[in-house]
């Protein structure tokens, strides 16, 4: 999904990969490793895709 328009669209290339923190669980440090794709719009270019959860 493109984050600027919210619409499909095809894969482009990766980032670097990325850290996320997320709310400890039981008192454990919770962290996610993703390498956020981009896409190629074709409204709105090459964008990073929409990631809502982070």
């Amino acid at each position: 999904m493109c984050s600027g328009c919210q619409k499909p669209a095809p894969g482009y290339d990766y980032l670097a990969e990325r850290r996320f923190e997320f709310v400890p669980l039981w008192g454990i440090r919770v962290f996610l490793l993703y390498r956020m794709r981009r896409v190629e719009c074709q409204t709105c270019g090459v964008k990073v895709e929409q990631v809502p959860w982070a």
